[in-house]
């Protein structure tokens, strides 16, 4: 995800000129604040640091989960995949049989050719399944990057919190502390958070679209043929009894 231009370009002069106030060698970030300092912050200061902290492992757990989420999606898109072999054997099956009814004057033609428009529909179904969950890996990959982006967000501000709160401190260390490169790098944090939600919201479009087409493409074809593939899968997946989001 690209940071807007103007917002990239004043990132990248602040850490050439900043060289000897904390920057890493990249220019994204100011060096994190050594927590040893903190025992000489005022307990007013203190309390603004834990308040900062307070949102972080819930951050945490949610970047685990969707991690997890990408995982599963990633698991049914292999397993939609696999449907291809047997609608093409299914398909294929279908016209043989209506070619060898085309040669047998007492065999029903109608109904095999009939059976034949079922096999197509039903491959244009899967194919329609495979779509959506390709959606559905990729909303659930923009997922993962924007609760990335949030937990890197307020882990900035944990930091900008931790520089205020040291900045004032007489110490060698925190001589050459710089608030303003901090908190540069909340703003960029923020900027990379809202380009994140902005990808989240049209992958989610575009999953909702893919949905709608596959339900539409269900429509023609008989119940008989999307109960198999349904009851195939579910015994293709193995339930994620222990949470870690890995099928097997």
């Amino acid at each position: 995800m690209k940071c807007r231009s103007k917002l990239a370009v004043l990132v990248a002069g602040l850490a050439l000129g900043c060289a000897s106030n904390g920057w890493n060698r990249r220019g994204s970030d100011p060096k994190p604040i050594d927590d040893a300092l903190l025992e000489h912050v005022s307990e007013a200061d203190y309390r603004s640091i834990n308040e900062a902290r307070a949102s972080l492992p819930e951050r945490r757990d949610q970047v685990d989960f969707a991690r997890r989420e990408l995982e599963v999606a990633k698991a049914d898109l292999d397993i939609a995949k696999e449907g291809t072999d047997v609608a093409d054997a299914m398909l294929d099956q279908a016209e043989e049989r209506a070619e060898v009814a085309r040669g047998v004057p007492d065999r029903d033609s109608d109904a095999a050719a009939e059976e034949v428009l079922q096999a197509h529909s039903y491959r244009r179904w899967v194919d329609s399944k495979i779509r959506q969950r390709e959606a559905k890996v990729e909303a659930a990959k923009a997922n993962v990057e924007a609760k990335e982006a949030e937990l890197a967000l307020e882990e900035a501000k944990v930091e900008l919190a931790k520089a205020k709160a040291v900045a004032d401190v007489d110490l060698p260390d925190t001589d050459d502390v710089d608030i303003g490169a901090y908190q540069l790098a909340v703003h960029v944090k923020e900027d990379v958070l809202a380009d994140a939600q902005a990808e989240l919201e049209v992958a989610r479009a575009n999953l909702d679209a893919r949905e709608r087409l596959v339900a539409e493409s269900a429509d023609a074809v008989p119940a008989r043929y999307r109960v198999e593939v349904e009851e195939s899968e579910q015994r293709e997946k193995v339930v994620d009894r222990d949470g870690d989001g890995n099928i097997e």
